[in-house]
């Protein structure tokens, strides 16, 4: 449990202290300082109008696409080992969320003969 004041947590770990008994449970508690619930950080970087492919790299160069959508917004931050992909299907917003323990590898690719740069983002499933 994470209290959104000192007071309220100096509180409960003193209540504790004092073997807080509920039947024949009791409360332990204890000062930590890791962010149980991280305060919403600001997106340190924001790419507007990307086009998003979903799909399976079939070779070092070729890459077999399932799904595709457009003005795609991605946001992300130093720190907060996320990427943050907004869009819209059907009238209806999405967020998809791509946490960084689950990112096998990312890559900067361009095909031959365009201009066009892309990131291939592997995943992995941990």
């Amino acid at each position: 449990v994470q209290f959104t004041t000192i007071e309220d947590a100096k509180y409960i770990i003193s209540l504790a202290d004092e073997t807080l008994w509920y039947g024949s449970s009791y409360l332990l508690a204890r000062e930590m300082d890791l962010d149980v619930a991280p305060k919403l950080k600001s997106y340190a970087q924001n790419m507007e109008l990307i086009t998003l492919h979903f799909g399976c790299q079939i070779s070092r160069e070729k890459f077999s696409v399932f799904w595709k959508k457009a003005n795609v917004s991605v946001k992300f931050g130093f720190g907060q080992r996320k990427l943050y992909f907004f869009l819209s299907y059907r009238t209806v917003d999405y967020k998809l969320e791509l946490s960084g323990e689950n990112i096998y590898q990312i890559e900067q690719h361009r095909p031959r003969g365009q201009a066009a740069k892309f990131l291939l983002i592997q995943t992995s499933s941990k």
